[in-house]
């Protein structure tokens, strides 16, 4: 029997132990079922993007027949979870070691079993694959901002050393020290002709070394690239062959997601989105039918938590905007989207003067350039339809640092400003004190704070960057406002 038709079996066998395995495997079973196997020899294990199971079959081989069925069950949690839909231009071996972060700990729970090396960090429980995202992204650039200090700290100190050594050398040795420099640098040519030699040796022995070692999955890297290097979604070029995420490496070692569609093709994601909604549904009807007639309850708080809807920031601070300011169509002003396509549509004005008062923490403990440019153009567009006549943007640490006024016709730019700690009392007294017509408010911090003031007049939302872990203990104390998390 050849080593592919090992391969095929080994999985034909471990999609029948699933479906067999109780209830649960039933659910799982009937969706690994509809996704489509494609051998994948440049995939380091597996990976899914909502129609196939690609999996490398030297890698899938060597699995035990438990870990073949817990790889299995990985890809479906990623698939329930809409990981292949919600990547949406993030780093994507990031993103995939999010979306593990997340899903594992329930899968080893229900008493599946993952291979060696499986992510897995208490840390993060509970949290989403995008929270996780934004997590570890905080603590990556903590990190190199410490090895930056400590890397300037030592060349502070290193500069000092020398200095101290050149005021200390007699004037007197300088020609002693010439010669012995001189004797040095003839031996160091002599050393360094022979190690350069040894050098340049060893870098044409690992150039001249197997391709495969090259990126660590069986593929060379090419500078121009073909469109299948970055985990991005391609063309299809034939049925069972798909062009996204090819080579892919897996840092969780037991699979991972491939976009369905290109991100920007919002169609082509919706109807992703549907296809598994629709197979889901199918799944339960097969779980309840194993079951007879009934869902269990684990099952169906499975599938509850991980299809949780998962609102765009954008979309909330969108919506609370246009709820927020009292509107009417009006042809008198011609709305600006549909000028260039040569349609003339009534836009969307205020039928009372609307006025958004935006306020930016810029204390010591954050910035975010994400965050900024979500504000930044929310606040552009809604000067721009005709959603707001005037924003004011504060720029507050424990008080008010700078404002600046936008009307109609105006570029909004929201720098950073200050330094200091957090405290929401007095920048939002002062918006009382010096704003009028307030239809909304915004404030972009991280929570952290141990006074949030009074509860102002106009409606408020909470834009929160940073740790949600730090934030959560804030927002629970926090005594007014809505809260959304602005995606790193």
């Amino acid at each position: 029997m050849s080593n592919v038709s090992q391969i095929t079996v080994a999985l034909a066998k471990a999609r029948t132990q699933l479906l067999m395995s109780g209830v649960s495997g039933a659910f799982h079973g009937a969706l690994a079922m509809s996704l489509v196997p494609v051998m994948r020899p440049d995939i380091e294990t597996a990976a899914t993007d909502g129609k196939h199971f690609f999996y490398n079959s030297a890698w899938f081989d060597s699995l035990s027949e438990r870990e073949r069925v817990g790889v299995l069950v990985h890809e479906i949690r990623h698939l329930i979870a809409l990981h292949h839909c919600r990547r949406n231009g993030r780093e994507l071996s990031e993103f995939n070691v999010a979306a593990d972060y997340a899903i594992n700990p329930g899968i080893v729970a229900d008493g599946f079993k993952l291979p060696a090396g499986v992510l897995i960090d208490p840390q993060y429980a509970g949290l989403s694959a995008e929270e996780i995202f934004r997590v570890r992204l905080v603590q990556q650039q903590q990190a190199a901002s410490q090895d930056q200090d400590q890397q300037s700290q030592e060349g502070d100190e290193s500069s000092e050393g020398e200095s101290d050594k050149s005021e200390q050398s007699p004037e007197g040795d300088s020609s002693d020290d010439s010669d012995e420099s001189s004797d040095d640098s003839g031996e160091s040519a002599e050393n360094g002709s022979e190690g350069d030699q040894d050098d340049t040796s060893e870098q044409q022995g690992e150039t001249e070394s197997d391709p495969s070692e090259v990126d660590g999955n069986g593929d060379t890297e090419s500078e121009e690239g073909d469109g299948k290097g970055n985990g991005e979604h391609g063309n299809e070029s034939s049925e069972g062959e798909n062009a996204s995420a090819a080579p892919i490496s897996d840092p969780g070692s037991c699979g991972g997601i491939m976009d369905a569609a290109p991100t920007l093709d919002a169609a082509a994601m919706a109807q992703a989105e549907s296809d598994i909604d629709q197979r889901i549904r199918q799944a339960i009807a097969v779980a309840r039918k194993a079951n007879g007639g009934e869902l269990p309850g684990d099952l169906a708080r499975l599938v509850g938590e991980l299809k949780a809807p998962k609102l765009d920031a954008r979309d909330m601070l969108r919506r609370f905007i246009d709820r927020s300011v009292s509107k009417t169509y009006a042809w008198t002003r011609p709305n600006k989207r549909y000028l260039s396509h040569g349609l003339t549509l009534p836009s969307l004005i205020s039928d009372r003067p609307g006025h958004i008062v935006a306020l930016v923490d810029v204390s010591g403990s954050l910035w975010s350039d994400a965050a900024q440019a979500a504000l930044t153009s929310e606040l552009q567009g809604a000067l721009d339809n005709g959603a707001a006549d005037q924003i004011t943007v504060v720029y507050a640490d424990v008080d008010v640092t700078g404002t600046a006024e936008y009307f109609p016709g105006d570029k909004i730019e929201v720098e950073s400003t200050g330094g200091g700690g957090t405290d929401f009392a007095l920048p939002l007294q002062w918006v009382a004190d010096n704003c009028e017509n307030v239809a909304a408010i915004l404030y972009l911090t991280d929570m952290q704070t141990c006074d949030f003031g009074e509860e102002p007049e106009a409606p408020l939302l909470w834009l929160v960057c940073g740790d949600p872990r730090e934030a959560q203990p804030f927002i629970k104390a926090c005594p007014f406002g809505e809260v959304v998390y602005i995606d790193e």
